[in-house]
């Protein structure tokens, strides 16, 4: 005995809204969950910031990237990272050596800053015929 007969139209759209209320059931019914919770825990006994139902999926996602993390550590989820440039005053390197921060901060206010081609006095007009 089949589930969905799809023989037109009408039981392609079922198909259709019984997959997507089952997806939006699966991300839902969780996150308003993790909402209630956080909402129940933090906000109300803490007195911290409350939650809406789209920040509750977003603490679902965390915790389901998390719960990969500790129990699947043979999986891997690559995130795409930014180059960084080593003489950035925001460098991690910097940031653990105070020392070396504070030279770089010296070094750069003393570079001399580069002038433009026109004086703020003159003023460049282009008249086109």
């Amino acid at each position: 005995m089949p589930v969905f007969q799809i023989r037109n139209m009408a039981g392609l759209l079922s198909l259709v809204v019984s997959v997507l209320v089952s997806m939006a059931l699966l991300i839902l019914l969780p996150a308003s969950f993790l909402m209630v919770l956080w909402n129940t825990f933090v906000f109300e006994m803490f007195h911290g910031p409350e939650i809406s139902l789209y920040q509750g999926a977003l603490l679902l996602g965390v915790l389901l990237v998390l719960i990969k993390m500790v129990f699947f550590p043979s999986l891997r989820i690559e995130f795409y990272a930014w180059k960084t440039n080593r003489d950035s005053l925001h460098h991690p390197d910097r940031l653990s050596n105070p020392e070396a921060f504070f030279q770089l901060l010296k070094q750069q206010k003393k570079k001399p800053q580069p002038k433009s081609k026109t004086d703020e006095n003159q003023t460049d007009v282009n008249l086109k015929p």
